[in-house]
Order: structure tokens, then sequence, then C-alpha cells
């Protein structure tokens, strides 16, 4: 965590996001807002990954998150194993994201066309 910055913005598009069970993690963080980002998402069952290569608007939930919510979401993530870390570009402003970009089976996945995952 010694490349973030503190308070720190971060997207979630997933069982993360309001209403889904992992919310639980975020509910003393501030929701910033609703944003965008350009890639691909990925249906693996229960929960969503993505990818930061595609052309579909991805929906994001931004929170301004303090360091121990940070450790908390790297750990439900499993940051840096099964999902990446990574800071990039959103319509809201720069935030980190949960990634699989590494995941050469996410093209054996269904595509989440809508780049919703309420919506999938």
């Amino acid at each position: 965590m010694n490349d973030v910055m503190f308070p720190a913005v971060v997207g979630v598009y997933g069982t993360l996001r309001k209403g889904y069970g992992n919310h639980r993690l975020l509910e003393s963080s501030e929701f910033l807002g609703n944003a965008k980002l350009r890639g691909t998402m990925y249906s693996l069952g229960p929960f969503p990954a993505i990818s930061v290569h595609g052309n579909t608007d991805l929906h994001l939930e931004l929170y301004q998150v303090d360091a121990p919510t940070l450790r908390n979401l790297d750990g439900l993530e499993g940051h840096p194993h099964f999902y990446q870390r990574q800071k990039v570009e959103t319509s809201g402003g720069p935030a980190w994201v949960y990634t699989m970009d590494h995941d050469d089976t996410l093209s054996l996945h269904k595509v989440v066309t809508s780049g919703d995952w309420s919506k999938q």
C-alpha cells in the first residue's frame, strides 16, 4: 500500500456496490458518486471481474476510503494474487479498481455486455 495516498478513491463494480453483501466494508466510507470506466466485465458466477482492455462502459461507484478500509478491501479481493488493485482514469477522475488483467482464462467466462453487474 506504499503506492497509495490517503484518503484514496476506490471504484467498485460488483458485490461491493450498494445493495450487495460486501458493501458493509464501505459503510463508513464517503460515497463520491457514479462513474464509468472503459473495459470488459466478466461474470465469474457469484461475482464479476473486469479487464481494462475493451470498449464497454463499465459502471462503477466511487468511494473515498482510509488505509484500514483499503487493507480490508485488499483482503477481500485477494490483492495481489487474485485481483490486482490498479489506478485507472474513470469518468469521475482517477481511482483504484480491482482488475483481473493477468487472467488468461477470463475469455472463457460470460461477458456482461451491459457493463453493469446489477443488469447482467
